[in-house]
Parts: structure tokens; C-alpha cells; sequence
């Protein structure tokens, strides 16, 4: 199968969203038709897989599209180190449609370049500024961890395995309930998967980046948990 091309028309269709007694509390991403990609606390409320329905082709929360597939998780992988990133594999493979198509995947340990303009998506908070309960997108650069570190900034908060996206003057940004989903960024013609929406301090406050965990660090283990299960 083929990842996600990129289009002018950001339709984010490997986005899905995790649901708890049908309430969504994080996003992810579909990286294969069997397997999503999230943040580990995400799943701090259970560590029983049957406990997490995710839901995808949505571009609402009431998750009544045509186009939405729902699956049960069967098993959680929990990065072993305790970073913020962690694989589900589903109950079944999803059909692979116009909605639903996997992100493409970073290479090991590749570095995005600071300024490089990035997008986020989400159903999370959006503090009073509209849209709520529709899937939401934003773009905005990536930061470089040096900078991000200042102490005007985060003050040594990020560690190398993660990365900073955000306007330095705030106006938009992820948000609660965001956690889990992609940070992309296009490469010759792809979405390529960067950063799993993990923390920040607040919301679009100016000179507080998003942070999110660098995929392109856990491309090794990735690989390893699809090739043994």
C-alpha cells in the first residue's frame, strides 16, 4: 500500500481518535492498516487493551460518517524507555480508503530543519476560538531544540528525543485532547510523520511551543514491534 500523498487539501486521513465510553480523549496515527501511532499517556486511564475503541475517517466527533471505521485495540507497546510514544495494533486491518490511508514514516533519526513550516490536527480544546467537536488543522515551523530551550522559552524542558513546533507569538498551537495525534511535514510530495503531540505549557501562549516526540528516534524499535507481532 501506498502512505498518504500530499494534496493542497489537507485531509489528515491516517488521523483517528481514541474513544472511552464513546467520548474521544486523544488522537493518533494510522502508520499501517493494522497499527496507529500515540502518545503512552494516552493510555494512563487502563492497561487493558479492550478498555480503547479507535475510531477513523472522521471529520467529526460524532463519528456517524459514512466514511468512519471503528476498531478495538488488541494489544498496547509502550516505548520501553518511557518516552511519550507508544503502538497500538487494532483488532483487524482497516480498509484502506480515500479517508483512511497510513501516514508515510520518517527515517531513522532524521533531523527536521528549524523554520520548516509543519501541521498539527486535531478535535482538541480550542478555548472559545470555535470549532468544536470538527476536526481542526494548523500550521506552524518547527523550532530547533536549542532555541526552544532557552529559558525564555522552555528552559531545558525538551530532551533530544522530542522537538518544538509553534509560532513564537502564539495563535495557535495543539491543545488538550490533541495528545497522540501527527505533527506532519511535507517532503517531496508526502506527508511524512515527525512528531507525536505529546506536552506544553498551556496553550498558543506566546514563546510556549507545542512539544512533541521525534519519530524519526523510535523508527528501530518501530520497526521491530510490527516485524514481531
Amino acid at each position: 500500500f501506498l502512505c498518504e500523498l500530499f494534496t493542497i487539501k489537507l485531509t489528515f486521513s491516517f488521523l483517528f481518535f481514541s474513544r472511552y465510553n464513546n467520548l474521544h480523549f486523544c488522537g493518533g496515527t494510522l502508520i499501517k492498516p493494522q497499527w496507529v501511532l500515540t502518545a503512552t499517556h494516552c493510555l494512563d486511564r487502563s492497561s487493558s487493551p479492550s478498555f480503547y475503541k479507535v475510531s477513523l475517517g472522521l471529520h467529526t466527533e460524532e463519528a456517524s460518517e459514512p466514511s468512519a471505521q471503528h476498531r478495538n485495540v488488541q494489544k498496547i507497546f509502550k516505548e520501553p524507555y518511557r518516552a511519550d510514544i507508544a503502538l497500538l495494533k487494532l483488532s483487524s486491518p482497516v480498509k484502506i480508503t480515500n479517508e483512511v490511508i497510513p501516514v508515510c514514516l520518517p527515517s531513522s533519526n532524521v533531523v527536521v530543519e528549524g523554520g520548516a513550516e509543519c501541521y498539527v490536527t486535531g478535535w482538541g480544546d480550542t478555548k472559545g476560538t470555535g470549532g468544536e467537536g470538527l476536526l481542526k488543522e494548523t500550521g506552524f515551523p518547527v523550532i530547533e531544540n536549542k532555541v526552544c530551550n532557552r529559558p525564555e522559552f522552555l528552559n531545558n524542558r525538551v530532551r533530544n528525543h522530542e522537538l518544538c513546533a509553534g509560532n513564537i507569538d502564539g495563535v495557535s498551537d495543539s491543545c488538550q485532547g490533541d495528545s497522540g495525534g501527527p505533527l506532519v511535514c511535507e517532503e517531496q510530495g508526502r506527508y511524512v510523520l515527525h512528531g507525536v503531540t505529546s506536552w506544553g505549557l498551556g496553550c498558543a501562549q506566546p514563546m510556549k511551543p507545542g512539544v512533541y516526540v521525534r519519530v524519526s528516534r523510535f523508527i528501530p524499535w518501530i520497526e521491530r514491534i510490527l516485524r514481531e507481532n
